[in-house]
């Protein structure tokens, strides 16, 4: 059986409607990472997700997406 967790924070009043400003997901097993050009793509058992126009950052014990300002 696969344990992920989940956190939103809404990015507005409304929490479905005015879009989501922040995701953490928590895993017990490392993700694996790949990042090219601006496009990452992270994976684990039971959860995977594609993002481009973001900038990656590594912490001890955390991955930080953070989304680019469009061109």
């Amino acid at each position: 059986m696969h344990k992920l967790t989940f956190l939103t924070d809404g990015a507005g009043a409304h929490p479905l409607f005015n879009g989501v400003q922040r995701v953490v997901v928590a895993c017990l097993t490392e993700p694996q990472i790949d990042s090219v050009a601006g496009a990452v793509t992270v994976r684990t058992e039971g959860f995977s997700a594609s993002f481009s126009g973001v900038e990656l950052r590594r912490g001890q014990k955390e991955i930080v997406l953070t989304l680019l300002p469009a061109d």
